[in-house]
C-alpha cells in the first residue's frame, strides 16, 4: 500500500512544520487498518524520529485495552508519530502525559473556547465528553522507539457516533463556534508535542504540574482497575517521577498507580469545568 493524500493537505502540514523536529516526514493514507501498526513497522525498519503516519480512515483503529476506536473518513484526525527517546526506557511511560498535554494545547490553539481536560492516563475530555485518546506502544532494546498514536474527534456531529457512544463522545465541531481544519490541528498538536518532548528530556516536574492543572480527576473519588486489582480512593495528584496517579485510600495512605483504567468517578473535582 502506498501513501495517498487527496483528502489531506500534506504540503501545508510539512511547510508549517518546517524546522520542527516532528513532522519531518508525513505519510498520508486514504485508509489503513491502523496508523500505529504502520508506524511500528516503519520504526522497526529505521524510520527517523518525527515520522508521522496519518490516515483519513482506519478500519481497525484501537485504543487502550485493545478497544476499537471509531475512525471513519473525513471526521477525525488519526495519526501516529515515531519517537526515538533519549530518556531511559523506564521513563518512556512519561510520554503519555506529554502527548495528552500536547493534544489539549493543540485543541485550544485552534479552538480557544474549548476547555479540554485530561482524564488520566490517556483520555481528553470536555464537558464530560471524550474528544480524544492516546495510545503509546514501544519496541525496546537496541534501536528502541516509541509510537504515539493520537485520535481526535474533529468534525463529528452527534449522529456520526454509534448510538452507544452518543452520550459520552464529543468533537471539536460540537464544542467550538468556529470551523477547524484537520491540518491546522495536526500542526498545533505536533508543535506542542515537540516542545514538551524537549522539556521532558530536561525534567518532568513542569509537565506533571500542568497535567495536574488540566486534570478532570483531582479531588474526586475514583475507581481504578489495575490488572487484577480494583482500587478506590481520592485522586490527589500525579507522581512527579513517573506520572502515575496518586490515590489516597480509605485509611488515608497514598499509593502511586502506575497503570490502569479509571472506571468510575464521583464528585465535582478540581479540574477544568469539574468534569470527568
Amino acid at each position: 500500500m502506498s501513501p495517498e493524500s487527496p483528502v489531506f493537505d500534506t504540503d501545508r502540514v510539512e511547510r508549517e512544520l518546517a524546522g520542527c523536529p516532528l513532522g519531518t516526514r508525513v505519510l498520508v493514507y486514504r485508509e489503513t487498518a491502523s496508523t500505529n501498526d504502520l508506524a511500528l513497522r516503519l520504526g522497526a525498519e529505521g524510520a527517523q524520529h518525527g515520522t508521522v503516519v496519518l490516515a483519513d480512515a482506519q478500519t481497525a483503529g484501537r485504543g487502550r485495552m485493545g478497544r476499537r476506536w471509531e475512525s471513519g473518513p473525513g471526521l477525525g484526525l488519526w495519526f501516529s508519530v515515531v519517537l526515538r527517546p533519549e530518556l531511559p526506557e523506564a521513563h518512556w511511560p512519561r510520554l503519555t502525559l506529554c502527548a495528552a498535554l500536547a493534544v489539549v494545547s493543540g485543541i485550544e490553539t485552534v479552538a480557544p473556547t474549548v476547555r479540554a481536560g485530561i482524564k488520566w492516563p490517556n483520555d481528553i475530555q470536555c464537558e464530560a465528553r471524550k474528544l480524544a485518546g492516546i495510545l503509546l506502544e514501544s519496541r525496546s532494546g537496541k534501536g528502541g522507539f516509541v509510537v504515539a498514536g493520537i485520535g481526535i474527534n474533529v468534525h463529528h456531529r452527534p449522529e456520526d457516533f454509534p448510538p452507544d457512544l452518543r452520550a459520552i463522545a464529543g468533537s471539536v465541531r460540537m464544542l467550538a463556534p468556529v470551523a477547524v481544519s484537520r491540518e491546522e490541528l495536526a500542526v498545533a498538536v505536533l508543535r506542542a508535542l515537540a516542545g514538551l518532548w524537549g522539556e521532558a528530556a530536561d525534567g518532568f516536574e513542569g509537565i506533571v504540574a500542568e497535567c495536574e492543572r488540566r486534570s478532570v480527576l483531582l479531588g474526586r473519588e475514583v475507581e481504578v482497575t489495575a490488572g487484577v486489582e480494583r482500587l478506590v480512593g481520592i485522586a490527589t495528584g500525579l507522581d512527579p517521577l513517573s506520572g502515575g496517579l496518586l490515590l489516597r485510600g480509605p485509611e488515608g495512605g497514598h499509593r502511586v498507580v502506575g497503570f490502569g483504567e479509571v472506571t468510575r468517578v464521583r464528585g465535582a473535582g478540581l479540574g477544568p469545568g469539574g468534569v470527568g
